[in-house]
């Protein structure tokens, strides 16, 4: 079953402290449960699809990770606020859905509906005390109108499209599962068959990490602290994101340029000496061993605070640029040279200034940048 929502036609977001309130928070490419108040359980999970893309099948197309967290919150009457977050605490979508159990014949009836201006309230009042870095009023997207009731089968699965972007043929669904019983809402696990090991297996984390740049220690800013993945990264402003993996991928240009000892990466690029260095091991209990990096030059930061006058949703720069992977001439402008890597006197920061730094993992390289 597909309930098609309305499409939106303008984008804003504005900051939220939503911890307190809620009850589950996954990200957003991930399959989220909550439990329904008079019985039942519902799931939900993000997808991007291309606009002619069947999603009966319940998106098992391909996807774009959207740097999005998803939250749910179960309130009175049968409703779940449905909430899009991106990783600071920021409300880019919400909507609500509403569950009715019909115990007779473990059926449910559901509808979605724009988010309520009760719960907005309460949205409104915990963010009056919240850092905002910028005067954007207190508003955020939402759906425009609400969909008739639908009854749906016990472990069924049906769609809401939520966003649309026709200029890319991209849209953003939110799959979602009614059952009586939590196990109805995971598929039969199928044991993969054996294989042999291999260096790619092997993974890296960073934890709680510390980053010096020419034995400087950075004052960073970030959401998160901690990564883990058999391929991991970092980005800083003006430099690009750095990839690190213990082995080369076919068909890219990993270098031989860097070195694990224990708990510290370090390596050297355009001249500069760079060290990222965690509390725990990176690689199991600790050693000595070569890593292969990858520079992405072109790689953007979509949650990076927007410049003076931008007044662009940072959902609409995703939706427009969903893979952050605009040659925008950002570095340009702060006096960085991409070909040469040198900084001018005006890219120079002050060293007591915090230096906004991302950090990420992944299993495979296709992940971080799919091939054209």
């Amino acid at each position: 079953m597909r309930i098609c929502l309305l499409r939106l036609a303008s984008l804003c977001v504005v900051p939220l402290m939503l911890a307190a309130i809620v009850h589950a928070q996954e990200s957003a490419s991930q399959q989220i449960v909550a439990p329904l108040p008079q019985g039942g359980f519902v799931a939900f999970k993000i997808r991007t699809t291309p606009l002619n893309a069947d999603i009966s099948g319940g998106g098992s197309e391909s996807e774009l990770r959207l740097p999005l967290v998803s939250q749910v919150l179960a309130d009175d009457g049968n409703i779940i606020h449905r909430l899009l977050v991106d990783e600071q605490g920021v409300l880019v979508f919400g909507y609500d859905l509403v569950v009715e159990p019909l115990a007779a014949n473990k059926t449910f009836k559901v509808s979605a509906r724009p988010l309520a201006r009760q719960f907005e309230a309460r949205l409104h009042e915990r963010s009056a005390n919240a850092p905002h870095t910028s005067q954007t009023p207190f508003t955020f997207s939402t759906l425009t109108n609400a969909t008739g009731a639908q009854t749906v089968a016990d472990g069924e699965t049906f769609a809401l499209d939520l966003l649309v972007n026709e200029q890319i043929g991209l849209k953003i669904v939110d799959y979602v599962k009614v059952a009586a019983e939590k196990s109805r809402l995971f598929a039969p696990v199928t044991p993969p068959p054996p294989r042999d090991f291999a260096v790619a297996n092997v993974e890296l984390a960073v934890n709680n990490y510390q980053l010096q740049i020419d034995g400087e220690a950075l004052r960073t800013t970030g959401a998160r602290r901690s990564c883990t993945g058999a391929l991991i990264w970092f980005s800083l402003p003006e430099r690009g994101r750095f990839i690190f993996s213990l082995a080369p991928h076919e068909g890219y240009n990993f270098q031989k340029l860097g070195m694990i000892e224990d708990n510290k990466i370090s390596f050297a690029w355009k001249g500069v000496r760079y060290e990222w260095i965690s509390e725990t091991p990176i690689v199991g209990s600790g050693g000595a061993w070569n890593l292969w990096m990858l520079h992405d030059p072109d790689y953007v930061d979509v949650f990076a605070p927007p410049s003076v006058g931008e007044q662009e949703s940072k959902l609409a720069r995703v939706l427009r640029d969903p893979l952050g992977r605009s040659a925008a001439s950002a570095a340009d402008r702060s006096g960085v040279s991409l070909q040469t890597g040198k900084h001018t006197a005006s890219a120079k920061r002050p060293t007591n200034e915090r230096v906004r730094v991302r950090i990420g993992g992944a299993d495979k390289i296709e992940t971080l940048l799919p091939r054209n």
